[in-house]
Order: C-alpha cells, then structure tokens, then sequence
C-alpha cells in the first residue's frame, strides 16, 4: 500500500482509531461518545482507504496543501463520519464546529460567541458574562457596552 505514508492516508487512519480503539488517547471524545466510521470508510472495509480517498479528492482534496488548510470537518458533531456528515475545511473553521461552543440567535441570524463579538465588537468575555447574569440573546447583543470613564 504505497499510499501509507502520505498526509491523507494517515488521516483516514487516525480517524479509524480514535472512533474504534478505546486505547487511543482521543477515543473518548470519539468512540466513548457514539462516533464511528461509516462502512463505505471503515478499516474493516478492504475497499475503506480507497474508498475514502476517492471522496476526499471529489472534494477537492489537495495533499501539497500546507498543514491546517485543509482538515475533514463533521458538519454534525454528534454524527459519525460518512460522506454525507463530511466536509472539506480549513483549522480555523473547524475550531468554529465543537460541542463547546454556544451559539446565540439575533435577528434571525445565529453565529457562535466569536463571531458575534467580531460582528458587534463586544469582547468574548463580556458575552459569556452577560448569558452567565441570565440575559436573553437579544439583550446580551443589543445592550450598549458601558465605557469605565477614566480618573485623571
């Protein structure tokens, strides 16, 4: 298997382990919690490497393609992986699709805490704090930010 030293066939294997041996350091956010491998991708598959590669580059895959530019995402994290769960992103979306984030709805538009402080330039912190005093999602966005007034 020539393939076996390149970037996308170690991928596809560590996406195996971590849903399949409960020895792997990162089974519990995987394997512990009901995430598996599709059969069409499974190790168990003799086709499953094939198979898999075959999907990742109809995505677009490109493997000269500096680390962190292109990474497989789960569009659901609770879902499994499997050509309709699966995208093509880069690092810095996918740290955008974790369970930890919390999203928030305004005005018919619902983005994560990072975003809407990027979007209505109310830090990160004041957010979380403003949902840990209660504040419904249009208060915490919507209230004016109080300025400290400086002591001269």
């Amino acid at each position: 298997m020539g393939d076996s030293t390149s970037k996308l066939y170690r991928r596809w294997w560590s996406m195996n382990t971590r849903c399949n041996y409960s020895s792997d350091r990162e089974y519990h956010n995987y394997g512990g919690r009901g995430i598996t491998v599709c059969s069409e991708w499974h190790q168990s598959n003799p086709e499953g490497w094939h198979n898999f590669k075959s999907w990742m580059i109809s995505q677009g895959y490109d493997e000269t393609l500096p680390t962190g530019e292109q990474t497989i995402d789960r569009i659901d994290v609770n879902e499994g992986y499997s050509p309709n769960n699966c995208r093509l992103i880069s690092n810095l979306q996918q740290q955008s699709n974790t369970r930890r984030n919390v999203y928030l709805t305004f005005k018919g538009e619902r983005h994560h805490i990072s975003e809407w402080s990027r979007i209505t330039g109310i830090s990160k912190s004041g957010i979380r704090s403003r949902i840990a005093r209660g504040m419904s999602d249009e208060e915490v966005l919507s209230t004016p930010v109080k300025r400290k007034k400086l002591q001269h």
